[in-house]
């Protein structure tokens, strides 16, 4: 039986309703809810680092006071709010700001404008940059001053959790993110 996978760009919180109404089979992502009708499966977890142009003068290895000195890449986020115990929430609730010079919803610009910016950066779980390092002349910059991890997990609605294309959906995305790359893990 031949399937179609489309996918789509909605919100955390614009989840929540379509995942109940059926429109939408999985979300993969983190949605912050306590609705006993939302399952969801813990994919992975990964720390939050910076990149940088390899030929900046960045440093390895940064403090926040240090870290929001800095000129920043913001990517506009598919939540309309940050995360608790995110870096972003930290910033607001130290009364700080970041200095954004460029905002997108590309990430995969960030890799092109790193390299033609030396002196700026852009926040984003290791993985991520890990990908991005692998395929240009960027660096990997520490934050020691945060230590939370992003936990990324896939979600469904409690009423379609025997659905036999939700399991098999499900245990696709799970295979592909937890055996695929051990960075994952």
């Amino acid at each position: 039986i031949p399937i179609s996978v489309k996918s789509l760009e909605v919100t955390s919180d614009q989840a929540i309703p379509l995942l109940a109404e059926g429109n939408l089979d999985l979300y993969v992502g983190t949605i912050e809810t306590e609705s006993s009708e939302i399952l969801c499966q813990k994919l992975y977890e990964d720390r939050m680092v910076a990149l940088s142009s390899s030929a900046s003068n960045i440093p390895d290895k940064m403090g926040f006071e240090e870290y929001i000195s800095y000129d920043h890449i913001a990517i506009q986020m598919r939540s309309p709010r940050y995360p608790r115990d995110s870096i972003f929430d930290m910033i607001k609730r130290n009364n700080s700001k970041r200095n954004v010079r460029v905002e997108t919803p590309y990430i995969a610009s960030i890799p092109m404008i790193l390299e033609l910016n030396k002196n700026i950066i852009a926040t984003m779980p290791l993985s991520l940059a890990r990908s991005f390092q692998r395929k240009g002349s960027l660096k990997i910059v520490e934050l020691d001053f945060f230590n939370s991890n992003v936990v990324v997990s896939q979600y469904w609605h409690k009423r379609f959790k025997n659905d036999p294309f939700i399991l098999w959906a499900r245990r696709l995305v799970h295979r592909l993110i937890c055996n695929g790359d051990s960075h994952f893990a």
